[in-house]
């Protein structure tokens, strides 16, 4: 493959948050230019954007005519909707998305520990609710299902009090309601510190709470997600399980890893950040989770799955662990911009062989595979 033997090995050595904002820009001018999403559909597999009626899903009541998303992270901005869905993917999850505008951490704060496998510190560097929203806005009209991911600045993350939490989630709601098919709580990040204890029953029943309630102000209630770290304990992870199900609400499975053995593998042991990418003891991790979470609640709430995927044996791992649709950020990368288009491919293909009428049918057929 051109793409991995001699394109990737000199984007690996340039720098990686650089080249992330080029390629998104990239996919940006190509929309503004006539003819831009032809073009664009170029570089997608077999240079055909590819769907097909088996892979249509409804995760939500939010329809996809395929199960691949572009994961939060990858659009920050939300600069490239039309872009990304050339290439391949149903929609895109974007953000996260701050009430206001923040840098994030200091640069370097994004790396490539492997060929597919990424370290990143990034803090949420966003340029706010208002500029994202204003960006989003003109694909309102396009059909493309758009995801807002929501967090916090990191002012907001060290309060101790929960409403103080709630309140900087809900005008991150208010703002995006409109555009948005789904949210999503960025609640996991292990970038900014103490957000990661957002993630506990205390504090995640009253943002899950607002949050819904803000939706339904505005008009229909919305699908929420809350993402979670792959490094929950069980018992951790049992109590976003038990407010997701006393809510109603979904779960994204999962976030970056900051697992000192997984990240000691590529030298990175001691460096701040989560890794993320095709590592398959990081990918597991996630397959566990979602495992897990199928399993406790028998398959009655949304699990969107993330972390790792990169070609259709890692897609079907996830989806019949129990995840669907799916999130990739770093094989976009890792992988190329064939990556949507390959999988959805294989997919179909697997479906043909093993006589599937619809995606549908293998979620979490293989949860009991991976008791804990």
């Amino acid at each position: 493959m051109i793409y991995k033997k001699i394109v990737s090995p000199v984007l690996d050595r340039l720098d990686s948050e650089t080249w992330h904002i080029k390629a998104r820009e990239a996919l940006h001018l190509a929309e503004m230019m006539p003819g831009g999403l032809k073009l664009v559909e170029q570089f997608a597999y077999k240079r055909k954007r590819f769907s097909h009626p088996k892979l249509h899903i409804n995760v939500a009541g939010v329809e996809f005519d395929n199960p691949l998303l572009a994961g939060a992270g990858w659009d920050k901005e939300g600069r490239a909707v039309r872009g990304i869905w050339q290439l391949g993917a149903a929609g895109g999850e974007f953000g996260g998305v701050l009430a206001h505008p923040q840098y994030g951490n200091p640069k370097p704060r994004q790396f490539v520990a492997a060929p597919g496998v990424v370290i990143n510190r990034l803090g949420f560097n966003s340029g706010g609710m208002s500029k994202v929203s204003t960006n989003l806005r003109k694909y309102f009209e396009s059909g493309i299902p758009v995801g807002i991911n929501v967090s916090e600045n990191k002012e907001v993350v060290q309060s101790e009090i929960p409403e103080d939490h709630a309140r900087a989630c809900v005008q991150v709601v208010y703002k995006t309601y409109h555009i948005a098919s789904w949210f999503t709580l960025g609640l996991s990040s292990p970038n900014t510190p103490k957000m990661r204890r957002l993630q506990g029953k205390q504090w995640l029943e009253c943002i899950v709470a607002s949050c819904l309630r803000a939706t339904g102000t505005m008009g229909r209630r919305k699908p929420l997600f809350i993402k979670i770290a792959p490094d929950l304990s069980w018992e951790e992870l049992d109590e976003v399980i038990e407010v997701a199900c006393g809510y109603g609400v979904g779960i994204v499975a999962s976030n970056t890893t900051i697992n000192t053995d997984i990240k000691g593998k590529y030298g990175f042991a001691d460096e701040a950040g989560g890794l993320s990418g095709d590592d398959p003891d990081f990918r597991a991790m996630s397959v566990m989770q979602i495992a897990y979470i199928y399993r406790k609640t028998g398959g009655s709430i949304s699990i969107m799955g993330a972390g790792g995927v990169k070609d259709t044996p890692t897609a079907l791992e996830k989806i019949k662990a129990g995840a669907l649709p799916l999130q990739i950020v770093s094989a976009i990368r890792g992988e190329g911009p064939t990556v949507f288009g390959r999988i959805n491919r294989g997919l179909v293909e697997y479906m043909d062989r093993e006589g599937v009428s619809s995606i549908q049918e293998i979620v979490g057929v293989d949860a009991a595979k991976y008791a804990t």
